[in-house]
């Protein structure tokens, strides 16, 4: 019964799950400095109870248990319905590109494992660089380009400067056909605690033009290694660790570290144009909360794995403070969507939305079993899963 317990106290804690408090009217200003404007929001705009909601059900639902295998799912990693007409589905698992009709029927495939022209090693993205065609990832930093009747057109290649390619930790791109990257940088570490900061640089340009700007040096992420007999035997992302988020749209390049509630619009020639900041909940992170987040991970693990999760968890450095939040997102119509930071895999999840001129509009809560993928002005695609982890790629209606 504990476990059931945890989870609001989680919830509470991080995202402030109580309601806001009750305000006279909503508040944002707008400000200069030397050339850059400054939005600051106190309050959401959206009246106590008003706001955007999600449909109670999907329009479309596309996914089964068993049955057809062009209907069975297996690591999609991405999908989004192009010029209206065609949904496309990555299918990790196949790497395969599935394309099906807006009533969800499957009109055909493309894609395979291998490393030639509109092949892919690992299939890991479906990034949205254009409005009429459709881009996927692979993990040898390969961008292929397909029409929305599958034809496979080109290779892009397009990470760091021409002197210099990176290996890409974060990746964004906007309708436009712009794309923003960083790497997985290097690794600053205090050898006392194993707490590592991996910074690196952000670059913005065209797919097509090899030009790029670099937007200057910011947090990678934050890391932390475990060791065995004093030898340090590997490191991965903090719970509660920092990792800069892009996203891209409009023209404009938007960048936030997380270490505060703002984040940072930069032109593609890399000027800076605006900084959106909110009052949020304060970051602080307390041993309490860390310490019922790890408890809640360890009555995750079976049984046999508990006593190992506890000593790595009792070992771990604890920062001082957490993330704000840990995506961004530009829907088709301008909005910032940034999600409240939790690490908590199975609570609801808590977008906040902002205008596309930056001031804060309100709070979504979506379902923690969907992974929210490309949001148009009345609907949203994404993939869900159910009790059994079967995934199921759906379109709500967005309520306005």
């Amino acid at each position: 019964m504990r476990r059931l317990t945890l989870l609001p106290l989680l919830c509470a804690a991080l995202v402030g799950c109580a309601a806001d408090d009750a305000q006279d009217s909503p508040s944002s200003t707008q400000t200069d400095s030397s050339g850059v404007t400054i939005v600051h929001s106190m309050r959401p705009s959206w009246p106590e109870g008003a706001g955007w909601q999600l449909a109670a059900e999907p329009t479309l639902r596309i996914g089964e248990e068993e049955g057809a295998a062009e209907y069975l799912f297996s690591r999609v990693r991405g999908a989004r319905i192009v010029d209206d007409t065609v949904l496309v589905v990555a299918d990790g698992g196949s790497n395969q590109l599935r394309f099906f009709d807006l009533t969800g029927r499957f009109r055909f495939s493309v894609g395979r494992e291998g490393q030639g022209p509109g092949e892919f090693e690992y299939l890991y993205g479906l990034p949205h660089c254009y409005s009429d065609s459709i881009v996927a990832a692979d993990i040898s930093d390969r961008l292929s380009v397909f029409t929305k009747s599958g034809e496979f057109v080109r290779v892009l290649q397009m990470y760091g400067t021409p002197e210099r390619q990176i290996s890409p930790y974060q990746f964004a791109c906007g309708l436009e056909g712009i794309a923003a990257v960083n790497g997985w940088g290097s690794a600053m570490t205090d050898d006392e605690n194993l707490f590592f900061v991996s910074h690196s640089h952000v670059y913005v340009g065209s797919l097509t033009d090899q030009a790029m700007v670099d937007l200057g040096e910011f947090i990678a992420s934050e890391r932390w290694a475990t060791q065995s007999g004093g030898v340090v035997r590997g490191n991965r992302p903090h719970p509660f660790g920092r990792q800069t988020r892009l996203a891209v749209g409009g023209g404009e390049v938007y960048v936030g570290t997380s270490e505060s509630h703002e984040v940072m619009v930069f032109d593609t020639d890399g000027t800076l144009q605006r900084l959106i900041r909110w009052d949020g909940v304060d970051l602080t992170l307390s041993a309490e909360v860390a310490n019922t987040y790890y408890e809640w991970e360890v009555q995750r693990a079976p049984a046999a794995m508990q006593a190992a999760m506890r000593g790595d968890f009792r070992d771990m450095p604890l920062p001082g403070t957490r993330p704000s939040f840990s995506e961004l997102m530009i829907d088709h119509a301008g909005n910032l969507w940034a999600r409240e930071f939790n690490p908590i895999r199975d609570a609801p999840q808590r977008w906040i939305v902002f205008d596309d001129s930056g001031a804060w509009l309100g709070r979504m809560t979506l379902p923690s079993r969907l992974t929210t993928l490309e949001v148009f002005d009345d609907r949203i695609v994404g993939v869900e899963r159910d009790d059994l982890d079967v995934e199921r790629v759906v379109v709500y209606e967005l309520l306005k």
